[in-house]
């Protein structure tokens, strides 16, 4: 994730606007078992990180408007219910020392690693050697 000049990168904003809307999903629920699951399948399903070209991200689905910062919070989140639910339900748990995490057999492609989750990372060190370096394939279906 870029928090500079590019904003968040990469694309489809617009279709997880759309899941968010399906799935009538509460964006204050602190439930990260929920919300890892959600992105999971979202990342899995389309190599999709919201793209913020703007200021501000329109969610209908809870009808607010959510900062950078805020949607930054959101994917710390989620990054850390993943870390914990898959802590709970790989069967693999090697899976998070490779390049990356086979979900029911579908590839899923998550964050880039940046300063702004060394939190995470350090909080999670003890249990996992190395967290993985994860990028988008961006290579037409």
């Amino acid at each position: 994730i870029e928090l500079g000049g590019e904003a968040l990168q990469t694309v489809f904003a617009e279709d997880l606007e759309r899941r968010l809307k399906e799935a009538k999903w509460d964006l204050n629920d602190d439930d990260n078992d929920q919300l890892a699951k959600f992105c999971i399948s979202a990342f899995r399903d389309s190599s999709m990180l919201p793209s913020f070209g703007t200021k501000v991200f329109r969610c209908p689905a809870v009808k607010q408007e959510w900062s950078i910062a805020e949607i930054t919070t959101l994917y710390k989140r989620a990054w850390g219910g993943l870390i914990d639910w898959a802590d709970q339900h790989l069967v693999d748990k090697d899976a998070f020392e490779t390049d990356r995490i086979t979900f029911d057999g579908g590839a899923m492609r998550s964050l880039l690693l940046k300063n702004e989750f060394e939190s995470l990372r350090r909080r999670h060190r003890g249990r996992h050697r190395t967290l993985p370096s994860f990028h988008f394939d961006t290579s037409p279906k």
